[in-house]
């Protein structure tokens, strides 16, 4: 059997109340003010900079090893003395730094395309919300504005159709309840 205590009937001038959240989800966190649902935001930048470490990772290891390989080669068939070789090392050594470099540099733009990409969707969502609880709350005047080229710009279009669907249905609902009192009222007039 359903707990219905926790059911609330909802009418015209009754708001409806949001349910207690619990768990991770329920926790306001906050970075500096920049974001709208953190947890989610930096959960997908984590991944996205887990899968640019690994394929970068990778292919250092490969650029390293064929480096490596391509200078003991020279040295071999060279048969260089030990300031060539040395020179050789170091320019190797300055290839390394500046490939780690690269590396790093492509996590850190991997990791800001992912939390700019993210503050433009979650930013819609948050925008959805607001606009379906105040439809739930009974205010079906409040239009989604949206940026123009925004990937939800569709969703947007819907709900302000169905506001506006809603909105025509509650006056058409209120007309047929006042027609229906005049009738009411006029057959009390009659006998």
């Amino acid at each position: 059997m359903k707990d219905k205590s926790r059911l609330t009937l909802v009418g015209p001038d009754t708001p409806i109340q949001r349910p207690p959240r619990s768990g991770r989800s329920a926790t306001k966190r906050t970075v500096a003010g920049i974001m709208f649902q953190p947890v989610i935001q930096l959960k997908i930048a984590a991944y996205n900079a887990l899968a640019a470490a690994v394929f970068s990772l990778a292919l250092s290891l490969l650029f390293y090893h064929n480096l490596q390989m391509f200078a003991n080669t020279f040295i071999d068939h060279t048969q260089a003395d030990d300031a060539t070789i040395s020179q050789v090392y170091h320019h190797i050594e300055g290839v390394r730094v500046w490939a780690l470099l690269i590396l790093i540099g492509y996590v850190g733009v991997s990791i800001g395309v992912s939390l700019s990409i993210t503050q433009r969707m979650v930013g819609s969502t948050v925008t959805f919300r607001k606009h379906i609880r105040s439809m739930a709350n009974g205010d079906l005047s409040k239009r989604i504005t949206v940026k123009r080229g925004d990937a939800f710009q569709d969703v947007a279009e819907e709900l302000n159709y169905l506001s506006d669907s809603l909105a025509r249905s509650r006056e058409h609902e209120a007309e047929e309840s006042v027609s229906g009192r005049r009738r009411a009222s006029g057959d009390d007039l009659i006998t």
